[in-house]
């Protein structure tokens, strides 16, 4: 028959591994900071922290199928799926996109309550480089405060009309 104390031990010592493992997450990942560029390859993960906020962000997927001559009829466009998720394990997916006539992709993003903007700045395509690398997107997190005037789509588009 087992005994209680034994499986008290038991679940003392799936508790540790579990927060052992969290924390091993953290070490191996960047750390980045809110407000600043930083650059993430596909299944990488950053971790930003500031007094307020702890986010970790992880790049699930990047596709790049810009143009690279001038024989292209289309410009293409380059995307990177992105996971962001607190420590308390909410979290959203995002996809932003650029291309050579939208430079900047962005995205006010909810994870638990919390808002941030996301910046897609530029995607560095490992293709490109010798000897060839894998691709990277450079992202710029900030955290939305309640002074922040955020704008939806449908009022944006409002203040377009009124102004032609």
């Amino acid at each position: 028959m087992i005994s209680i104390k034994t499986i008290l031990s038991g679940g003392i010592i799936a508790i540790l591994a579990l927060v052992a493992c969290d924390k091993e997450d953290i070490d191996l990942a960047k750390q980045a900071e809110f407000n600043k560029p930083y650059s993430l390859s596909f299944n990488e993960m950053a971790y930003l922290n500031n007094a307020n906020s702890k986010l970790r962000v992880e790049i699930k997927n990047i596709t790049d199928l810009r143009c690279t001559d001038s024989t292209c009829e289309e410009e293409g466009m380059a995307s990177v799926r992105l996971n962001l998720s607190n420590l308390k394990n909410a979290s959203s997916e995002v996809i932003l996109s650029i291309s050579p006539s939208k430079t900047v992709d962005s995205v006010v993003v909810n994870v638990n309550d919390k808002l941030y903007k996301v910046k897609l700045l530029q995607v560095t395509s490992g293709f490109q480089t010798n000897p060839p690398t894998n691709p990277k997107a450079t992202l710029q997190i900030t955290p939305v405060t309640a002074n922040d005037k955020i704008q939806s789509p449908e009022t944006q588009a409002n203040k377009k009309e009124k102004l032609i």
